[in-house]
């Protein structure tokens, strides 16, 4: 109780030094808490499941692939008694994917999508709230709405029997389903019935032959032997027309941080990214830590005579500790409290920022609260041990006398200081090399010209004969450029087919259904051979330089692809996000099959635009709404994880600063006041402000330059290693890191002068009035 009066008098004597430590203790421990809650949730995807544990994905064992046969799903189910329950998976979803779904002359987009069976709800766990039978499913047309969807839909749920529409075809809704938890690596508005093989959802085609791809779940009975079930599995796995031979059992809650493949897309996460989150959190607290321990360590010199005679009248190391121990505990106590109400109010800030849902209530769990209570005994311990080894290593007599020379706690307070400011440097150095990146990408050339460019989604019932009258009417608009009909998009989807190169290599190639203006449109360069005219329709085909050598071919000249004659060769073509380096693509004449009408606006008042583009719409007949994209957002939300990871680092870079200067202000405050007598006597002496002001900062700037020095490597490192993860990168510019000590610099500067100059400028005989 004595120490617990003593550490309230000590903070109170010290109000400026204990609020500075204290706030900078709050803003560690809330950025902790943040990050914790975040981890956490990304630890925790598809947790929901009810046996999780017990519950897997099929995955190719050499290819990574994750989407099979369909026609091979009842053969795992009748072969396999192992398997309790099994479902297909095609799961849509994305901003660039509106599905209308019709009731009456109401249309309402949702943007998710999936095609499954009735294994799926018991095996995910999802509840089936209204059903008109114990199958949610009861016959082929039957569509089942979310709780969410049927009351934006309907404005209500109790919706079982009545009729919708979408894709221009009548379904029946038969079931009710709860809402997927946000932690699941997919979503759903609308589920089809997976035996509705008429909308053919994910297909494959290999001469022709097109057949259903699925992703495969299922959950193993309760004692099941994973590692025998995968190896009997393999040993009599079904012929398929995949050709794939070997599997893997990939359970559930590894599949948010797997990759996702071009067919198969899931909400996707990032572990470098959580490691990297980690690592802040942890280099944040470290550096509040180091704020604590610089100043208890400059305070210290002060409080030495008193801590000498404790020594003096018995107080061993042990009470000394003790004492240390319940002064560091006091402000932890209060810095925790005021990082829970901190956290309470930035909770939506980092929602935002981290575009997922945060519960505070997860600091309740028992893994976060037994780590909670580790990370502050660990806090405590650390920040009272290093003061209180430094008095260990004095004697009574040294304590008590006017030299305390022998103690190291000037040069343990550098090291301090020059570990924040590195930790600062690498966090800014980070930041600005992955805003460069982030510049580098959404400015890079993806094979055509994305400003101006619009893609609207046909209709169902304007995706093969109709579209023509739309796209004349559209072509009539002043405003429009160029426009032109494909079957897909760049990043809204694409079909793989399967060809034989010249070695007899199979190599799958992305297609895309074309009309004749796509080249124009598109803004593509034609390297060799011509663009298609109307004698090419459902005969010709375009190809880019990677097809052309994935292939095997010198010329493209006389050549044909499947039944299709190459016209010419274009430039590369990138279909995805710079993360992937650019595949086989190729451009089919058709006019089988459109749903895309692609506009190439003229500059000018897009909203007046959008307008005409809309009564333009309605005025041939389409009564659902107009659903639009740009290309260049499209593409520039590919990026989202690496744009996250910018606002975070251009966070926490000011959060670390912040923290950094608090430590500097108290360290610029401690040693004005321990020099004030010398200051006195410089001035004096004829010493300048300015020259005083050297003398003070000289410290600080030769710390700034040994920080910077040690920064760079490190960060050099890092970001070496992170770019790693895009095939196409930006360099690794020296005046990247140059900028960021420079920043350091003038920042450090900025904080300790204004002190400096507080000191410098003093009367000299107030300083030595009673000497």
């Amino acid at each position: 109780m004595t120490n617990l009066k003593q550490a309230f008098r000590s903070l109170q004597k010290n109000k400026l030094f204990s609020i500075l430590n204290i706030f900078g203790f709050a803003i560690g421990f809330t950025v902790c808490i943040i990050i914790a809650l975040y981890v956490y949730r990304e630890n925790s995807v598809n947790s929901f499941f009810p046996n999780a544990e017990r519950t897997f994905r099929l995955k190719d064992t050499a290819k990574g692939k994750v989407l099979f046969d369909n026609a091979i799903l009842p053969n795992l189910k009748n072969q396999f008694p192992e398997i309790d329950e099994i479902a297909p998976l095609v799961y849509l979803s994305g901003e660039d994917m509106a599905f209308n779904i019709k009731v009456g002359d109401k249309y309402t987009v949702v943007h998710e999508l999936m095609s499954t069976n009735n294994d799926f709800f018991a095996l995910a766990g999802i509840d089936i709230l209204l059903s008109s039978t114990d199958r949610p499913f009861t016959e082929k047309n039957s569509v089942i709405l979310s709780k969410s969807a049927a009351e934006k839909v309907f404005g209500h749920y109790n919706i079982v029997g009545e009729p919708v529409s979408f894709f221009g075809i009548d379904f029946v809704v038969s079931a009710i389903a709860e809402d997927i938890p946000s932690t699941a690596t997919f979503g759903a508005d609308i589920y089809m019935n997976d035996d509705y093989t008429e909308i053919g959802f994910a297909q494959n085609c290999m001469n022709n032959d097109c057949y259903l791809i699925r992703e495969i779940y299922f959950k193993v009975k309760e004692g099941t032997n994973v590692e025998a079930l995968t190896q009997k599995i393999n040993d009599h796995f079904p012929k398929n027309r995949t050709n794939i031979e070997s599997v893997i059992l990939q359970p559930v809650k590894e599949i948010y941080f797997s990759e996702v493949s071009e067919m198969a897309k899931h909400k996707a996460g990032n572990k470098k990214m959580v490691w990297i989150f980690i690592t802040i959190a942890a280099l944040t607290l470290f550096m509040s830590i180091f704020n604590y321990i610089n100043y208890t360590i400059s305070k210290q010199l002060q409080t030495l005579k008193q801590m000498g005679i404790r020594m003096a009248a018995g107080a061993g190391k042990r009470q000394i500790f003790q004492y240390y121990l319940v002064e560091v505990g006091l402000s932890v106590f209060i810095a925790s409290v005021l990082a829970l109400l901190f956290t309470i109010l930035a909770l939506p800030l980092a929602e935002q920022l981290f575009r997922v849902e945060l519960n505070i209530m997860w600091l309740l769990k028992p893994s976060m609260l037994a780590i909670a209570v580790i990370a502050l005994i660990i806090i405590v311990l650390l920040s009272a041990w290093f003061p209180v080894s430094l008095i260990w290593q004095s004697n009574i007599t040294s304590l008590l006398g006017k030299s305390h020379k022998h103690i190291k706690a000037s040069s343990l307070s550098r090291i301090m200081t020059v570990a924040q400011l590195v930790i600062s440097i690498i966090l800014l150095s980070s930041l600005m090399l992955i805003s460069k990146q982030l510049d580098f990408v959404k400015t890079a050339n993806y094979g055509f010209k994305t400003e101006q460019l619009l893609r609207i989604s046909l209709p169902d019932s304007y995706q093969k004969n109709n579209c023509y009258v739309l796209k004349d009417a559209f072509s009539k608009l002043p405003f429009i450029a160029d426009l032109s009909l494909t079957s897909h998009s760049p990043g809204s989807g694409w079909s793989r087919s399967g060809a034989e190169n010249n070695e007899g290599k199979e190599i799958y190639i992305n297609t895309m259904r074309v009309d004749n203006d796509f080249i124009n449109t598109f803004q593509i360069k034609l390297l060799q051979g011509r663009d298609g005219t109307e004698g090419d329709i459902n005969k010709g085909i375009l190809i880019t330089e990677t097809t052309l050598k994935q292939l095997g071919l010198e010329d493209f000249e006389g050549q044909k692809l499947w039944d299709y004659n190459i016209i010419g060769v274009v430039n590369e073509f990138q279909y995805n996000s710079m993360h992937s380096l650019i595949g086989p693509v190729a451009f089919i004449y058709s006019d089988t099959y459109y749903n895309a009408l692609n506009v190439r606006l003229l500059p000018g008042n897009f909203g007046e635009q959008l307008a005409q583009m809309e009564r333009t719409w309605k005025d041939v007949g389409i009564e659902e709404p107009l659903n639009f994209m740009f290309y260049n957002e499209y593409y520039n939300q590919l990026y989202k994880k690496e744009e996250l990871a910018a606002k975070a680092l251009s966070l926490f870079s000011i959060i670390a600063f912040i923290i950094t200067c608090l430590g500097m202000l108290a360290q610029i405050i401690q040693i004005t006041e321990r020099r004030v007598k010398e200051i006195g006597i410089r001035k004096i002496n004829g010493a300048s402000i300015t020259e005083v002001m050297k003398m003070l900062n000289k410290k600080f700037v030769i710390t700034v330059l040994v920080s910077a020095i040690i920064a760079t490597p490190i960060a050099y490192y890092a970001m070496s290693h992170w770019l790693q993860g895009f095939a196409y990168k930006t360099e690794l510019s020296w005046w990247v890191f140059a900028l960021s000590g420079f920043i350091t610099l003038v920042i450090t500067l900025l904080t300790v002068s204004w002190q400096s100059w507080r000191a410098a400028s003093r009367n000299p005989v107030e300083a030595l009035r009673y000497e």
